[in-house]
């Protein structure tokens, strides 16, 4: 899904992302995401993600990535590519769904930003 999700995008593109909203196995999920910014970087993508506050210990690492940081309930487990939304769940079992969207893609892009531009 997120080889979809990236698939059709060209250098310069933005990737935005609101992260995962809690620490438990958060280790794990970075761990995969770190393998799939070389991917992301490799394409020249312009990575943006929000996190919470208490999670900003955890992309230190990700160098890829312009990170800002709310003390506010967001969105979680959402990246935008594109005219595409991808939707994750990281419980026991894994699941995501892709929306191909220009509309949703849009509505979800112009509230990120909006959440960016706050810090």
């Amino acid at each position: 899904m997120l080889n979809i999700l990236i698939g059709d995008t060209k250098k310069g593109d933005d990737y935005l992302f609101f992260s995962i909203d809690t620490e438990e196995m958060n280790e794990e999920i970075q761990d995969f995401f770190q393998m799939y910014d070389i991917k992301r970087k490799e394409k020249g993508l312009v990575i943006k993600g929000i996190a919470h506050n208490t999670l900003k210990n955890l992309f230190i690492k990700r160098k890829v990535i312009k990170m800002h940081f709310v003390d506010f309930p967001i969105p979680s487990n959402v990246s935008i590519c594109k005219n595409k939304v991808a939707l994750f769940s990281w419980g026991e079992k894994p699941v995501g769904y892709l929306i191909e969207s220009r509309q949703i893609a849009e509505i979800y892009t112009k509230f990120f930003n909006w959440v960016w531009a706050m810090n």
